[in-house]
């Protein structure tokens, strides 16, 4: 139960109820221990990426959009500077 220390301040409680606490301990087990494949090679990381042509091409096109507006502002500044 939550207790009420001041108008501001909240007193978390100290001890948990006994199921509770084997939930949480169960829990920070599970995460703490995580399962792994023995028939897989995790020595050598992270090896294989997954990368397909189609993000290849996305961002050739951002590089292109990006390149134009750039040239876009720079003839802004040409103009406004009297040099284009």
């Amino acid at each position: 139960m939550i207790e009420l220390v001041e108008r501001t301040a909240v007193k978390a409680p100290t001890a948990l109820r006994a199921d509770e606490s084997a939930s949480v301990q169960a829990m920070v087990h599970r995460l703490a221990n995580p399962r792994v494949d023995p028939a897989l090679d995790h020595s050598a990381g992270r090896t294989a990426v997954w990368n397909p042509v189609s993000s290849l091409r996305i961002r050739a096109v951002e590089s292109v959009v990006i390149v134009a507006i750039m040239a876009y502002f720079a003839s802004g500044v040409l103009r406004t500077l009297g040099l284009l």
